[in-house]
């Protein structure tokens, strides 16, 4: 796949992700954890890094609209 696209299969894994992540965030009342536990990561902290290495915004300041 790499070699047609570019990209990994991780990279649209990731991408698919973030997405998900971005929508419960503005448009659920779920706490990050509630979120981090649906998206079956080991824990808040992990999908915070993840969520803020993707988007360079915090989960807490994208869904604040910052």
């Amino acid at each position: 796949m790499r070699q047609v696209t570019g990209r990994t299969v991780m990279d649209y894994i990731n991408q698919m992700l973030l997405m998900e992540a971005s929508w419960l965030l503005r448009n659920t009342d779920e706490t990050t954890v509630q979120i981090a536990d649906r998206l079956h990561f080991s824990s808040q902290a992990s999908f915070c890094r993840f969520f803020t290495r993707l988007k360079g915004l915090s989960p807490k300041a994208y869904r604040n609209g910052k």
